[in-house]
């Protein structure tokens, strides 16, 4: 397994996308993920984590209402997601993140936090969930 760090991560990871996702995601991820890492140029965050978390953080997009709910189940978050079930748009970040770290655990908490808060925010914000969030927005 690649370097989360590293080039042949990050290519393995679009090239799965890409078939995990329509084109129009695809092509927004991409954005995403060249914004961020500007984004974190500017305001002197971690580029790399920046650049992954950018192109991963719709992972879990490609699932309608009823599969993004059953996602949630089966990686058994759904307890702590109830508030959003009836928000099913919403999802996907968590779940995202949540199947991220279990086939990926060399990926830091902090990427992971970036890519589960994306679709929801929250208090207290990183400045790398900051910049996934606005990322997201502005592509």
């Amino acid at each position: 397994m690649a370097d989360w760090r590293s080039e042949e991560f990050y290519k393995e990871r679009r090239d799965e996308l890409e078939k995990r996702v329509g084109p129009r995601r695809f092509k927004h991820s991409l954005g995403v993920s060249e914004t961020a890492e500007a984004l974190a140029c500017v305001y002197g965050a971690d580029k790399t984590a920046a650049r992954v978390a950018g192109l991963l953080h719709d992972w879990d997009k490609g699932y309608d209402d009823e599969g993004i709910r059953a996602r949630a189940v089966e990686l058994g978050i759904a307890d702590q997601l109830a508030s959003y079930l009836d928000m099913p748009h919403l999802l996907h970040g968590p779940t995202a993140s949540a199947a991220l770290a279990r086939e990926f655990p060399e990926l830091p908490a902090p990427l992971l936090q970036a890519i589960r808060l994306h679709t929801t925010g929250a208090v207290g914000m990183s400045p790398l969930d900051l910049i996934v969030y606005v990322a997201d927005v502005i592509e």
